[in-house]
């Protein structure tokens, strides 16, 4: 966590509220002192002292120590969105340069204690240690995936048997699953999704990154039992889905999950699916809704008043 940075960015709301230090002690009864630590970045600020800063300074205080995470800090959502780049491009060997940096910046963080520098060297060591070599072929990138979460697992029985799951594992499992899709392997696919979906809905708490990789998980496994002309399947799968209160997708992804349902009840013969159909196009963002209705006249050859409009 970068305090200094925190610290800078808590005095730079005070003074834009046009507080001084003792106005900040009189209203919240925070000390003069420890106002003074937190803005000159000493770690670290109790959440009930942030809290009352936030109702003064109208801003989520809390929320904001969170996104001063260093770029390397293993939940940093920077790093996170780099892991996902790299799966998704299978730049493996820039995967694994970017680990290496990863565990020599927690070697040598003095908050880090020896024993948790061991776990992570270890756990992290694992995708440094995999035989990579740079190709397009699926099954090799199955394989390399494959060594991957096996060496992320090698403190347990089984690949992904723990009750929580470190984000970097469900990346690489996602990839995997994504892998398992374009190889034809939709059974294995489904397995992993299946697995994975039961293990995050059991989380007490999911965050918006872990609802999304929800949507991603259900949205795969509604198109794999697609392909697999499973059509009753695809509808249970998003039904299931838009009932789950829990759960709040980006437009997006909601849209996919929309026509994913739309197509299976058009192959059913339910002509329900024109107004789903309808509803999915209407709220995509334009992007997206012209994909959508490329998407339904190509590859599957349904009419629809919308993509005539174009």
């Amino acid at each position: 966590m970068n305090f200094i940075e925190y610290g800078d960015l808590v005095l730079s709301i005070r003074k834009n509220c046009g507080f001084t230090r003792e106005q900040v002690r009189e209203v919240t009864g925070i000390s003069i002192e420890t106002l003074r630590r937190i803005e000159c970045g000493k770690p670290e600020p109790k959440l009930s002292t942030l809290d009352k800063l936030s109702f003064l300074y109208k801003v989520d205080l809390i929320e904001l120590l969170t996104k001063t995470r260093i770029p390397l800090d293993f939940f940093s959502e920077d790093l996170i969105d780099e892991i996902i780049n790299k799966m998704t491009n299978m730049e493996y060997e820039e995967l694994k340069v970017m680990i290496q940096k990863i565990i020599e910046n927690m070697l040598c963080d003095k908050s880090t204690t020896p024993t948790e520098k061991k776990f992570f060297n270890d756990f992290l060591n694992s995708i440094t240690l995999v035989e990579i070599s740079e190709t397009k072929n699926l099954t090799k990138n199955i394989i390399t995936l494959e060594n991957i979460l096996i060496g992320l697992s090698s403190n347990r029985k089984t690949m992904l048997s723990d009750q929580y799951f470190y984000t970097i594992e469900l990346i690489t499992a996602i990839a995997l699953m994504i892998q398992y899709r374009r190889n034809n392997q939709n059974t294995k696919a489904i397995r992993i999704i299946q697995q994975l979906l039961y293990k995050t809905k059991q989380y007490p708490y999911l965050n918006k990154r872990q609802i999304n990789f929800l949507g991603s998980l259900y949205l795969n496994l509604s198109y794999s039992y697609h392909i697999m002309d499973e059509h009753d399947e695809v509808i249970h799968v998003v039904d299931e889905v838009l009932l789950d209160k829990k759960l709040a997708f980006t437009t997006t992804l909601l849209c996919d999950l929309l026509t994913r349902k739309a197509i299976a009840l058009y192959h059913l013969g339910d002509d329900s699916y024109y107004d789903i159909l309808t509803s999915a196009i209407i709220i995509a963002p334009p992007t997206r809704s012209r994909f959508i209705k490329s998407m339904i006249k190509s590859q599957y050859n349904i009419t629809h008043h919308l993509c005539d409009a174009d």
